[in-house]
């Protein structure tokens, strides 16, 4: 499955050296295929955050192929700010632009589950049960151990499984 943003678009947001150091963990100059699935995850993880929100108020996972209803720039730019924040705190130490840019689309996500904010071009769901269930919720994605949430939908450290 395609997620919502791509490696390239985090190169582009990030600058291929600057998502290098999210992920070069050994410091030993090359992305190991454990550092590369960091990245895999990351990627999830904006996903995850992203259909957990919306479950309810619109039909998930948005199509996001060029031409489909969905905005795609909007949801394309927070998936990266939520990967990139994801990168930056999974070993415990991180980038405080990163992590504002993440918690300023965690922020979003949250008007979004509560109505507050809409995704334009999108027909938002109707069913009152499914409005209760994502209340309800707030999985994250498997494969990060979050070992600190403040608040609703904050996240001050993700603990990456590698």
């Amino acid at each position: 499955m395609a997620h919502y943003c791509e490696e390239g678009d985090l190169r582009a947001r990030l600058s291929e050296e600057g998502l290098f150091n999210l992920v070069d963990d050994d410091q030993d100059d090359l992305i190991s295929g454990t550092e590369a699935r960091a990245i895999e995850r990351s990627l999830q993880w904006a996903d995850d955050q992203i259909n957990d929100a919306c479950y309810g108020r619109y039909s998930v996972p948005f199509d996001t192929t060029q031409g489909s209803g969905a905005d795609n720039t909007v949801i394309r730019s927070h998936a990266m700010d939520l990967a990139a924040g994801y990168l930056s705190l999974r070993m415990g130490w991180g980038n405080a632009k990163l992590e504002a840019m993440m918690q300023a689309s965690m922020d979003w996500l949250d008007g979004v589950a509560a109505g507050h904010r809409y995704i334009y071009n999108e027909t938002p769901a109707t069913d009152p049960h499914a409005l209760a269930v994502n209340q309800l919720s707030a999985p994250f994605s498997k494969g990060a151990q979050v070992t600190q949430v403040v608040g609703k939908r904050k996240v001050e450290r993700i603990d990456d499984e590698t």
